[in-house]
């Protein structure tokens, strides 16, 4: 860097020399002198310019350590994109809302949308995760004076993109044992009418180990109008033989619209 600042300043000294004095020579002469008074200037420098610390080549993570997964060995730089400008949610659904997650891009538009962001250390986006955990975090904004929440559970789709079948089965049945009694119960038990919308954002086959823009299936449901054993079975290839939504926003709009069932 300090080389090529100099280099700059000492070629134009050279230029102007040679043509004030009509020699190629001597230009040539003067760029030289400029170039090496400023390497001298740099030597001297150096010796006061802050040492950065060496980073080792593996940096440990005692999270994924402990987990018997792989240690971190490198850093994406991801993101240098403008702020983005989001309506209000409060304004624009007349709602408080709060997200549950541990995806940083998912709790930065929630922070764009002026929701609340409910996040803990062990809400790590990734297949180790505090399943229970997110849905008692739900249960208690909601309780506490909250309208809506959202809670995300990266891990199936992590799963996924790891190729392991296993770890995305077990993610699925971890949700329905753990997340969904933690948010539902606490509801339940305070007497609390509730609507659920259960549906993955979107596809992630195995097969191909990345997002695809296939339909996702979807269940809404309403506390006031549950009967048990009345709904039957839940597949995804039901839910193809079901209601189609076009998009998000119109699936988000079902789910608000209290007299929609």
């Amino acid at each position: 860097l300090l080389l090529g600042c100099c280099a700059g300043p000492g070629f134009v000294v050279g230029c102007l020399g040679g043509l004030l004095l009509g020699s190629a020579r001597l230009g040539v002469l003067l760029y030289a002198l400029q170039l090496a008074a400023n390497l001298l200037a740099a030597a001297c420098l150096l010796p006061w310019l802050p040492k950065a610390e060496a980073v080792p080549s593996v940096v440990p993570a005692p999270a994924s350590a402990a987990a018997g997964l792989p240690q971190a060995n490198g850093l994406w730089l991801w993101g240098a994109g403008t702020p983005a400008e989001l309506p209000p949610f409060a304004a624009r659904y007349g709602l408080k809302g709060a997200i549950v997650c541990g995806v940083d891009l998912l709790r930065g538009i929630a922070r764009a949308a002026g929701m609340t962001v409910l996040q803990r250390p062990e809400f790590t986006g990734g297949p180790v995760t505090d399943f229970a955990g997110k849905g008692r975090l739900a249960a208690e904004y909601l309780l506490s004076g909250g309208d809506f929440v959202y809670i995300h559970v990266e891990a199936p789709d992590e799963s996924s993109h790891q190729g392991s079948l296993d770890e995305k089965l077990t993610a699925i049945e971890r949700i329905d044992a753990e997340t969904l009694p933690g948010v539902l119960e606490p509801l339940e038990e305070a007497g609390e009418d509730f609507r659920l919308l259960l549906t993955p954002d979107h596809a992630t086959p195995l097969a191909t180990r990345d997002h695809a823009r296939d339909a996702v299936p979807f269940l809404l449901f309403d506390s006031r109008r549950h009967q048990p054993g009345a709904g039957g079975a839940f597949s995804e290839a039901r839910a193809a033989a079901g209601l189609a939504v076009a998009g998000g926003p119109e699936l988000l709009r079902l789910l608000l619209d209290v007299d929609f069932y």
